[in-house]
């Protein structure tokens, strides 16, 4: 019996022992910072968003390369969540967005709206190791957004699946506006607070697609925040 109790308090202190350990090696905090500290469990704040040039997606469907650009971009409803790891919760509308490729389609609208996203602040892994970086996924399924071409027989509505990953800019440091740099690549690996890994990517029909970009952030009222 004695010796069961000592062998339960060594796991248990090996498990706490191997939480510090990941804890430590995490070079992030997986955290909001608002105003000097850390924006607390379940405390709320108003994000607003502005395109900084043209948000870009490319993929191929069916052999057809297909490339969308969008001049402006909103998230009238997203709000960041405080704890560990921080999160948000937001729709993306793209705006003013044509169609460069198939030539001859167009945008239903003009306009791409994501389904509701949740994200979450998490490290980079690899090239991007040590960068705290948001990940836009989801909040329930598996499609990100549905854009909608019509015009021809080329022109279809394609069904964007999975989640991407964005870099945040300035790193661990606080402003009246950060940036999200949403970069080409695909498939790469980010770390969760708890020190699981994933691939993120998005597809179109299986094939890979890209989302680049810059998009600026802000506070609504005006707050010093950022992402640590």
């Amino acid at each position: 019996m004695q010796r069961t109790k000592v062998l339960g308090l060594c796991l248990v202190a090996l498990f706490a022992m191997s939480g510090l350990v990941a804890a430590q090696a995490s070079a992030i905090e997986f955290a909001w910072h608002v105003n000097g500290g850390k924006l607390e469990a379940g405390k709320e704040k108003t994000l607003t968003s502005k395109a900084l040039g043209a948000q870009v997606l490319k993929t191929t469907v069916i052999g057809v390369k297909v490339e969308i650009k969008c001049t402006e971009v909103s998230t009238p409803t997203a709000k960041i969540i405080g704890g560990i790891p921080g999160t948000s919760l937001e729709i993306v509308e793209y705006k003013s967005c044509t169609v460069a490729k198939p030539a001859g389609c167009t945008i239903k609208g003009g306009t791409i709206t994501t389904n509701p996203l949740k994200d979450e602040i998490v490290e980079g892994v690899g090239t991007s190791a040590g960068k705290a970086l948001v990940l836009f996924a989801p909040e329930s399924g598996k499609v990100f957004a549905e854009p909608k071409l019509e015009g021809g027989f080329l022109c279809l509505s394609l069904a964007v699946e999975g989640s991407v990953l964005a870099e945040a800019v300035p790193q661990k440091e606080e402003g009246e506006t950060g940036v999200l740099k949403f970069e080409p690549a695909n498939g790469k690996e980010s770390k969760g607070s708890g020190g699981e890994t994933r691939k993120d990517g998005l597809t179109v029909s299986g094939s890979a697609s890209t989302v680049t970009g810059e998009v600026l952030t802000k506070l609504s009222p005006v707050e010093k925040f950022g992402i640590f």
